[in-house]
């Protein structure tokens, strides 16, 4: 990336060959991000055509007009400070970190929840005191995680039917996971082939080696302690696991911060009791969530117009997120065997192969030409987007990379 890349100024060529200098950071023009977006875009201002055709020069980056994200965010929206209707409408101070009010999250979270010990009635109204930390019941999680599960030892049943005991919490199967995960990884020690081929038994489980995640993290990274090094240079030890520090995540976290408490500052400045759960209208997310939505039963109507009742909410149908999506699931084009470790090319975009999202996408994958050895430690010219190396995205990004002119050090700076 060059000094105006990725952090105030996009050229033509970046991100998809039609970003301007102005662009991703500062100011959309009409061709970038999708054709439609201004010079304002994007970077502190979204017009009425942007982001969904509705957003006004003040959107997405400090002031939503309530005719944005959903037709109900005010100029104050995201950006600094949600309205009791902005984000879901009932977030409190002590939200969003370590003590949920009964009515944040959904409507009835408690205050210890999501910080430690769920409540029957939390998370969708079948978490138990000791779910989402721990150990998940029968019920929990959709109705068919075990007390063990998510936390230490998924079965066969969990996680959509094709975890095995052992998996998401310990050891991954080969089977799991895309159908290439050692038994020893995504679950306390990641080998060397895992996750791209350089992470490390150690890695992403307990303790980041500084070649891991990009070459930088430490050994105690990722799990409870991060180094001011860390996760963009300045996450402190005690980041990412109880206590963010003022510089932390943005700048503008508390200690307290994204690991057990919330303040009215944090995640934005200041949440309102109403924002970020509880009760979305039919208004909200996108203006057709309805009240029932996002928490245990999508309608047909919900989430992009294709999701069945039993969507989204605990109650996927056989087709539905578990390695066999139907053609109408995840966008109205997926296979069966799609999201299962073997995309056809006509899922996730259109042209994925059986062989993609699975540790070999091809020419054609993930826009258009990925080779069967990228995003997994060696990206050729063609790929994510026309031009990465088969260094890149591995911590050595080269001046064409990422969007034509990444330099050969920043990937690893950025991750």
């Amino acid at each position: 990336m060059t000094p105006e890349d990725h952090g105030g100024h996009m050229t033509p060529e970046d991100h998809g060959g039609h970003m301007t200098p102005e662009d991703h950071r500062g100011h959309m023009t009409p061709e970038d991000h999708g054709g439609h977006m201004t010079p304002e875009d994007h970077g502190g201002h979204m017009t009425p055509e942007d982001h969904g055709g509705h957003m006004t020069p003040e959107d997405h980056r400090g002031h939503m007009t309530p005719e944005d994200h959903g037709g109900h965010m005010t100029p104050e929206d995201h950006g600094g400070h949600m309205t009791p209707e902005d984000h879901g409408g009932h977030m409190t101070p002590e939200d969003h970190g370590g003590h949920m009010t009964p009515e944040d999250h959904r409507g009835h979270m408690t205050p210890e929840d999501h910080g430690g010990h769920m409540t029957p009635e939390d998370h969708g109204g079948h978490m138990t005191p000791e779910d989402h930390r721990g150990h998940m019941t029968p019920e929990d999680y959709g109705g068919h995680m075990t007390p063990e599960d998510h936390r230490g030892h998924m079965t066969p049943e969990d996680h959509r039917g094709h975890m095995t005991p052992e998996d998401h919490g310990g050891h991954m199967t080969p089977e799991d996971h895309g159908g290439h995960m050692t038994p020893e990884d995504h679950g306390g020690h990641m080998t060397p082939e895992d996750h791209g081929g350089h992470m490390t038994p150690e890695d992403h489980g307990g303790h980041m080696t500084p070649e891991d995640h990009g070459g930088h993290m430490t050994p105690e990274d990722h799990r409870g302690h991060m180094t001011p090094e860390d996760h963009r240079g300045h996450m402190t030890p005690e980041d990412h696991r109880g206590h963010m520090t003022p510089e932390d995540h943005g700048g503008h976290m508390t200690p307290e911060d994204h690991g057990g408490h919330m303040t009215p500052e944090d995640h934005g400045g200041h949440m309102t009791p109403e924002d970020h759960g509880g009760h979305m209208t039919p208004e909200d997310h996108g203006g057709h969530m309805t009240p029932e939505d996002h928490g245990g039963h999508m309608t047909p109507e919900d989430h992009g117009g294709h999701m069945t009742p039993e969507d989204h909410g605990g109650h996927m149908t056989p087709e539905d997120h578990g390695g066999h999506m139907t053609p109408e699931d995840h966008g109205g084009h997926m296979t069966p065997e799609d999201h299962g470790g073997h995309m056809t090319p006509e899922d996730h975009g259109g042209h994925m192969t059986p062989e993609d999202h699975g540790g070999h996408m091809t020419p054609e994958d993930h826009g258009g030409h990925m080779t069967p050895e990228d995003h997994g430690g060696h990206m050729t010219p063609e790929d994510h987007r026309g031009h990465m190396t088969p260094e890149d995205h591995r911590g050595h990004m080269t001046p064409e990379d990422h969007r034509g002119h990444m330099t050969p050090t920043c990937w690893g700076c950025l991750l």
